[in-house]
C-alpha cells in the first residue's frame, strides 16, 4: 500500500511513476531532430545525454515555492545582514582591482556587483546542486506554465556546451538552471558573459573575474545609467515623483506595515537580472550596506 500510494504522488508530481529517461519521449525526439537540422548538434550524441537524466520532482517543488515569494520582511533578512555584508566587503577587498577597471570600462558601480555575487552564489561557495540539463528538461518538459521559457533555455544550453566544448552532464547551478558564480541562465551566458581577462575562453563558472565582467556588461547592456539612482523610499504613495519613464512604486510588507518605495530606472535594470521587485531591492539595499562597510575599512 505505502508504495502504491508513493507512486500515486510521483505521478501527480512528474506525470510518470518510475520515470524513464527523457530521451524515449517524443517531443524530446523533436528537439534532438531540430537541434540537429538547425545547428548540427550531433544526434547520437544529443539523444545520450537526454538517455542519462530523468524528471526531477525537486526542481518542480523549488519553482513553485520561490524565495522571492515571501513578503518582503522575511525575504530581506535571507540576504541583507552582517554575515552577507562583512562577506561582501571581504570580496571586494579580494577583487579591489578587477571590480575597479569593471566599474571603470562599463559604468556599474563594484558593490552592485559584489552585491549580486554575493546573492546569486554567497560569493562564490555555492553556485548550486542541480545538474543543469536534468533541471532545464525537467521544466521545459514537466512544468507547463513556463515550459516555453525553459525549452528555450534547454536549447541555447546546448548550443553553450556545445560552443564551449563542456560535457552538457557536468554543470551544476541552480533548480532554474542558472549556472556560475553570477548565476547566468544559458542565454544570458552566451549574448553577455565576457572575457574580461582576455584568457581566450569565457568562463563564468570557475574563473571569478569574468563573472565579475560579465555581471557589469549584462548591466550595461540592459541599460544601468551611470550615477544615475536606483529607489527611494517614501513616506507614502503620493510621494512619488515619477519623472523618470521606467519609475515604479513599490508597496511591501515591512517590519512594521506597510512600505513605500520608488523604483527608478537602474532599479527597473536590475529586474532584468531577476524579475522579482523583492529581488531588486535587496541587492540595491545590500549594496548600499556593503559600500558604507567598506568606505569604513
Amino acid at each position: 500500500m505505502k508504495i502504491l500510494i508513493s507512486c500515486l504522488i510521483f505521478i501527480i508530481s512528474t506525470h510518470n511513476c518510475f520515470a524513464a529517461s527523457f530521451a524515449s519521449r517524443p517531443e524530446v525526439k523533436h528537439l534532438i531532430d531540430e537541434l540537429h537540422a538547425d545547428y548540427g548538434l550531433n544526434k547520437h550524441q544529443t539523444t545520450k545525454y537526454f538517455e542519462m537524466i530523468e524528471p526531477e520532482p525537486e526542481v518542480i517543488s523549488k519553482i513553485t515555492t520561490p524565495y522571492e515569494a515571501l513578503p518582503w520582511n522575511k525575504y530581506k533578512k535571507l540576504f541583507i545582514n552582517e554575515k552577507k555584508i562583512q562577506g561582501g566587503v571581504k570580496f571586494w577587498q579580494e577583487y579591489r582591482d578587477v571590480l575597479s577597471d569593471a566599474e571603470n570600462k562599463y559604468g556599474v558601480p563594484a558593490e552592485l556587483i559584489v552585491a549580486i555575487i554575493g546573492i546569486e552564489s554567497a560569493y562564490g561557495q555555492n553556485s548550486g546542486k542541480f545538474p543543469v540539463l536534468q533541471a532545464l528538461a525537467t521544466l521545459a518538459f514537466d512544468y507547463p506554465p513556463r515550459a516555453k521559457f525553459f525549452l528555450s533555455e534547454l536549447k541555447q544550453y546546448l548550443l553553450m556546451t556545445h560552443e564551449q566544448k563542456l560535457d552538457p552532464l557536468s554543470l551544476k547551478g541552480s533548480y532554474a538552471g542558472a549556472m556560475g558564480f553570477p548565476q547566468f541562465i544559458a542565454s544570458s551566458y552566451r549574448n553577455y558573459a565576457v572575457d574580461f581577462d582576455n584568457s581566450g575562453q569565457i568562463d563564468i563558472i570557475n574563473n571569478m573575474k569574468q563573472a565579475i565582467g560579465s555581471v557589469a556588461n549584462y548591466f550595461k547592456v540592459h541599460g544601468w545609467q551611470t550615477n544615475q539612482p536606483v529607489a527611494r523610499k517614501l513616506q507614502n504613495p503620493q510621494q512619488m515623483i515619477a519623472k523618470d519613464s521606467k519609475a515604479k512604486l513599490l508597496e511591501l510588507e515591512g517590519e512594521n506595515g506597510k512600505e513605500y518605495w520608488e523604483g527608478l530606472n537602474n532599479f527597473y535594470v536590475i529586474t532584468r537580472y531577476n524579475h522579482s521587485d523583492n529581488y531588486a531591492l535587496a541587492v540595491y539595499l545590500l549594496s548600499q550596506d556593503i559600500a558604507s562597510l567598506y568606505k569604513k575599512s
